[in-house]
């Protein structure tokens, strides 16, 4: 499995991708892109349908969570929990995508983690430079998040929410209007 590109293009990022994840998320990578080379435009961009429409639902939910004042926020432990639960789901759709735009930038080369997937996109011009910061963090994480690396406790989590919040909704309006929606 070596990589297409050139060794040190870009600087590694630790961001913890697990090998097994790493795994799974390079399967999904080619195949995505392998999708987008075979088959017609319209048939590859329904494709984005359903992944939009599930991160629509998660931002749905975490707006709510967001809305709520922060002693309320504090006050309720299961509020913490449902929030940092959406938002690991929302941050797995928006890896997911990165597979999407990689078929649609028809993107050569592989990543070695998923903070450098965001970079491959950003330097391909698929994603904005200026939400960088955003994308790497998602990526670290997520990685935390999944592993259970990282305790949240509910301050962090409110903290975390309103952070990565207008992001993932700038994300899905990228997404949007590549389906047209």
């Amino acid at each position: 499995m070596a990589p297409l590109r050139q060794a040190g293009r870009l600087p590694a990022a630790d961001d913890r991708t697990s090998r097994e994840d790493l795994a799974v998320f390079l399967a999904g990578w080619r195949r995505h892109r392998a999708w987008a080379m075979r088959e017609e435009p319209f048939l590859y961009d329904v494709r984005l349908v359903p992944l939009l429409a599930r991160m629509e639902e998660h931002l749905t939910v975490l707006r709510l969570h967001a809305a709520v004042p922060a002693g309320a926020f504090l006050a309720e432990p299961w509020r913490a929990e449902a929030a940092r639960h959406r938002l690991f789901l929302a941050f797995v759709a928006v890896i997911d995508s990165t597979k999407w735009l990689a078929g649609r930038a028809r993107l050569r080369g592989r990543p070695r983690s998923l903070a450098e997937a965001f970079d491959l996109l950003i330097q391909a011009g698929a994603l904005p430079p200026e939400q960088r910061r955003f994308y790497l963090g998602l990526a670290r994480l997520r990685n935390g998040i999944a592993h259970e690396a990282v305790a949240l406790p509910p301050r962090k989590v409110r903290a975390l929410l309103r952070f990565h919040l207008p992001g993932l909704e700038a994300h899905a309006a990228l997404l949007r209007r590549f389906s047209g929606v």
